[in-house]
C-alpha cells in the first residue's frame, strides 16, 4: 500500500508540472496572438486551438489535483457544523455526485469524440492534413501531398 501512495504521489507532483507548463506554455500562446493581431495586424490561425487543447487540459489535469488536494468549492460553513454520521453522510453524497457527473462527462465526451471522428478539417475540405515538410501537407485519408495555404 505504501508503494502505490509513493508512485501516485510521484504521478501527481508530475500533473502538478503539467498543469504549471499547460498554463504558462497558454499564456503565452494568448499573449502572442494579442501582440500579432494588435501590434502586427496578423492573425495566427493555430493560437486559438492550441489555446483552446490547452485550457481543455489544465482543467482535466487541474480537476484531478483539486480532488485529491480536496480543493473544490464548498460551503464550509456546512462542513463545520455538521458531525460524525451527517458528515459522512454529506461526504458520501457528494462523492456520489461526483460519480454521476463525471459519467454524465464521459458519456457526453464519448459521444463528440464519435462525430469528431468523421468531421473533416476546416482548412482541409479532403481531411485531416498532417505537416510533413516546410509548405507541405499530407492529406491522412488520401496520402496526396498539397500545398499550405
Amino acid at each position: 500500500m505504501k508503494t502505490f501512495r509513493n508512485a501516485f504521489q510521484k504521478v501527481q507532483k508530475v500533473f502538478d508540472a503539467l498543469v504549471s507548463v499547460c498554463l504558462i506554455v497558454m499564456i503565452a500562446v494568448v499573449f502572442l496572438q494579442t501582440f500579432c493581431r494588435f501590434v502586427i495586424f496578423y492573425s495566427l490561425p493555430w493560437s486559438e486551438e492550441l489555446s483552446r487543447y490547452l485550457f481543455v487540459a489544465l482543467i482535466v489535469l487541474g480537476a484531478n489535483l483539486a480532488i485529491t488536494r480536496k480543493m473544490f468549492v464548498r460551503i464550509e460553513i456546512i462542513d463545520n457544523y455538521l458531525k460524525g454520521s451527517a458528515a459522512t453522510a454529506l461526504l458520501f453524497a457528494r462523492k456520489l455526485v461526483a460519480i454521476f457527473v463525471n459519467t454524465v462527462f464521459v458519456y457526453g465526451s464519448y459521444k463528440l469524440m464519435q462525430i469528431g471522428s468523421y468531421q473533416t478539417s476546416h482548412g482541409h475540405p479532403d481531411g485531416y492534413a498532417v505537416c510533413c515538410d516546410s509548405g507541405r501537407l499530407l492529406d491522412e485519408r488520401t496520402g496526396k501531398h498539397c500545398r499550405c495555404v
